[in-house]
């Protein structure tokens, strides 16, 4: 099977992370480990690997949908207890679903995302971002990623993921 990475489907990792708008510049600040200013391409792929892990809940070594929406309503809680707010229903409409996350990460089939797949994706989702191609993220890459995920409406969702 062809991977399948059109403009949405190329941000499943930051869709995923940045649907929580409280969580976007702290979230920043996390991968910025070395705190430059900038994420470099070392830094995102322990982050996405981090993320990895905190996803396969029965590490096995895979992330299956459930596995993937189970650990978007992990992430939102624990960004809304950090920050003391309520989680955002109207951001749900911008959420990909773990059906479709997994999707456009799962390169060979099999209805799961393996740390390989998941790793390519979030090579493939940092080269996107990275929009000078200069190997760092700043901030205002993110942030401009993270405009293009929310600014899609419905019909945008639907045929993005496609």
């Amino acid at each position: 099977m062809t991977p399948r990475f059109p403009t949405l489907v190329l941000l499943p990792l930051v869709a995923l992370v940045l649907a929580v708008p409280v969580g976007a510049h702290d979230l920043f600040k996390k991968m910025d480990t070395n705190h430059d200013g900038k994420i470099s391409a070392a830094e995102h792929t322990a982050a996405a690997q981090e993320m990895f892990n905190r996803m396969d809940s029965d590490h096995d070594g895979k992330i299956t949908a459930a596995e993937t929406e189970a650990g978007h309503d992990r992430l939102e809680i624990r960004e809304a207890k950090e920050k003391g707010t309520m989680h955002d229903e109207s951001m749900d409409k911008h959420r990909m679903s773990g059906a479709d996350m997994v999707k456009a990460m799962d390169t060979d089939g099999d209805g799961t995302v393996s740390a390989s797949e998941h790793a390519a994706a979030a090579e493939k989702i940092f080269a996107k971002v990275d929009a000078n191609h200069d190997g760092y993220m700043t901030a205002a890459e993110m942030k401009s990623a993270h405009g293009m995920v929310h600014d899609m409406d419905d019909d945008d969702m639907a045929t993005k993921s496609k």
